[in-house]
């Protein structure tokens, strides 16, 4: 949409159908007849019968409480979690927030491996995101993305967020966002896909701030790790590996 000369979209991440075709719509006016003809054109994203959206999510409790977007969850009333390597299990819906898009669900598996959340996000600091994107297109055992906090707000000066440059496709909403030190500093959300000018952003992609989400954890009596002190800076390799233990995709039915 254009309003006042704003962005005309943000796109959600989670991987269904429906946001596939809001962006199809989207570039209606501007695909050549003979590109709606070619054959080597991709095919649309497609879910496995029975399921209305996937995305991402990490635990923040070692009772086994995972985060992720309310926008993945919303329409759904039974959840999955796949971790590569493990058995799918059950989890149960704890509590929504539509207004900040947060989920949190639980499961009856308990972790050990659960990341602290910072409440320091910085400017130009190095960012780093695990999930799910397209996994029956992409790889199936998860993706890892590096960029930069690119700004400390999200569009139109919204507080909430912070603008990452790190890639992100549909299927990462309910990631985290990890700073070099493996803590997390913001749950990913969404994407731009237009400027009100008709440019198209370059690797411009939103996540929520971790202090809006420990607000949310601990009105449900979540009790989230808090990053007191800095470690020593890790290597891209060394964050994906921690990531990869408590990040996991869920499936929504």
């Amino acid at each position: 949409m254009i309003f006042q000369g704003r962005q005309i979209a943000v796109l959600f991440l989670v991987g269904s159908t429906e946001a596939f075709d809001a962006v199809m719509g989207c570039q209606k006016d501007v695909i050549s007849a003979a590109a709606k003809e070619s054959p080597g054109l991709p095919k649309p994203y497609k879910l496995e019968a029975g399921m209305i959206s996937t995305g991402t999510g990490f635990y923040v409790s070692e009772r086994g409480h995972l985060l992720t977007n309310n926008h993945v969850v919303e329409s759904c009333s039974d959840f999955s979690v796949r971790h590569p390597g493990r058995p799918s299990i059950q989890a149960r819906l704890v509590a929504r927030d539509a207004t900040n898009d947060l989920a949190v669900l639980a499961t009856d598996s308990p972790q050990t491996a659960v990341p602290p959340l910072s409440v320091r996000a910085r400017l130009g600091e190095n960012v780093y995101v695990y999930g799910y994107p397209q996994s029956d297109v992409l790889a199936s055992t998860g993706s890892f993305t590096i960029g930069n906090l690119t700004a400390t707000a999200g569009s139109g000066d919204d507080t909430r967020k912070i603008q990452i440059s790190a890639p992100v496709n549909q299927g990462n909403s309910g990631g985290p966002a990890l700073d070099q030190y493996g803590n997390v500093i913001g749950v990913v959300q969404s994407k731009q896909v237009a400027f009100a000018s008709g440019d198209v952003p370059q690797n411009v992609n939103f996540a929520i701030k971790s202090t809006i989400a420990l607000n949310f954890l601990e009105a449900n009596g979540v009790e989230a790790p808090i990053n007191v002190r800095a470690t020593d800076p890790m290597d891209g390799a060394g964050i994906a590996e921690k990531a990869r233990d408590f990040t996991v995709q869920i499936v929504c039915h």
